[in-house]
């Protein structure tokens, strides 16, 4: 299995594979041992991210990244928002 790493909307996403059966955090399925999942962090979340990693099937990962993509932006702030009156507007 090739590791993979993915860098999007403030997330970091490394590919592994299970070494027992855990629950994925967006569909809440099983991740069977052997499985390929995705172990997920905020970037520049330090220790505390990396002690605590969301687990995502790797079916679930451009769903799960996209879900969390605007949670990401209100907290964080980002170029792309635009706000009106104090609330956040889609573009």
């Amino acid at each position: 299995m090739k590791l993979e790493r993915i860098y999007r909307n403030g997330f970091i996403a490394d590919s592994h594979k299970a070494r027992k059966a855990i629950v994925c955090i967006h569909c809440h399925g099983v991740i069977r041992q052997g499985e390929e999942y995705y172990r997920v962090i905020v970037s520049g979340s330090g220790l505390l991210g990396m002690k605590f990693p969301d687990r995502v099937h790797a079916k679930c990962i451009d769903e799960w990244l996209e879900k969390y993509r605007e949670s990401f932006e209100y907290i964080f702030g980002s170029s792309e928002i635009k706000y009106e009156n104090g609330e956040m507007v889609k573009q």
